[in-house]
């Protein structure tokens, strides 16, 4: 079996957040003491049973991003696809193909999930099913 893989956008402006992002990136905002994207690895880490592979793809405060988190958080493997140009999610996505090897979640860097959630999809979309991938959508009813 391979190893468990998520996928994160981490390298949104956050046009609409003003100031709030003009110096970092959406996923390193603080949100109950620490940064969203901690609370997204923490649930992982938890998930994938302290093992597993994260692919960061980055672009705007990739280094801030980098530096705070290195290649390991809490037993989790973490690497990086970069880049600088804005050109949407299929662009994060396609950074990080060669370097997915098998079934993978994909999600928002700025989007907090609970362990319990993240688990069902794992084990009923992935282990179950047999599908590569499993992808959350937040529909706006306005």
């Amino acid at each position: 079996m391979n190893t468990m893989q998520a996928v994160i956008i981490c390298g949104g402006i956050g046009a609409r957040m003003g100031e709030l992002t003009a110096s970092k990136p959406k996923s390193l905002l603080s949100f109950e003491g620490q940064s969203i994207l901690s609370h997204i690895l923490d649930r992982f880490s938890i998930v994938f049973g302290g093992t597993g592979e994260v692919i960061l793809t980055t672009g705007f405060g990739d280094d801030q991003i980098n530096n705070t988190y290195g290649t390991s958080y809490k037993g989790l493997t973490l690497r990086y696809a970069h880049d600088d140009r804005q050109l949407g999610t299929r662009n994060r996505l396609l950074l990080a193909r060669d370097m997915i090897s098998g079934p993978f979640l994909f999600l928002a860097g700025d989007i907090i999930c609970e362990p319990r959630l993240l688990c069902e999809l794992v084990e009923s979309h992935h282990q179950q099913s047999g599908t590569i991938a499993t992808i959350g959508l937040a529909v706006d009813h306005t």
